[in-house]
This record gives structure tokens, sequence and C-alpha cells, in this order.
């Protein structure tokens, strides 16, 4: 089974929201096997999970809040990548 692989950023970088589009990691069956690890990984940390929607064949939502209150949102907003949204608690999506 392949596993993300683990990238930090300093904190500063989350005092605002964060929009990004990033391709689909290669060597994974589909979209929705990848927001699967994502979902294992967040439930490891003790994320709460809150949104988890299957919406086609190969599309789908994921969101959680970490720990200390950042909201995650990664969407397959492309047919070839991830919308990433990040926002830190100081800042609230519109």
């Amino acid at each position: 089974m392949k596993t993300l692989t683990q990238v930090s950023y300093p904190r500063s970088l989350f005092h605002t929201s964060a929009t990004a589009t990033v391709d689909c990691l290669s060597g994974y069956a589909s979209k929705l096997d990848v927001l699967a690890l994502v979902r294992v990984d967040w439930k490891t940390k003790g994320y709460t999970i809150t949104d988890d929607r299957t919406l086609d064949t190969d599309r789908g939502v994921l969101a959680g809040e970490t720990t200390d209150g950042y909201k995650l949102d990664i969407e397959t907003g492309t047919p070839d990548g991830f919308a990433v949204i990040i926002n830190s608690p100081c800042f609230e999506r519109p």
C-alpha cells in the first residue's frame, strides 16, 4: 500500500486562507483512493471529519478540522487533480 509523503510547512504560512490545485498523485488507481488515504491519515492524527462525500465514479469531497482549529478541504476540482483549501483558525471561509 502506498502512503502519502509527509510535507511540513511553517505555521506562519497558514495565517490566512490558502487555495491551490495540485496534480493527482501518480500510481494510485483513482482520486477516491487518494482521498481514502488522506481520510485515514486525518483520523490517525485525531482530526474531525466534517464532510466526506463521493460525488461520482471518481469524484469526491473530504473536509476536516485539525485539533488546533485549522479547516482542511480537499475536492476533486479538476479531472487531473485536486483543489486543496486550508483555513486558519483566525480566518473564516467566505
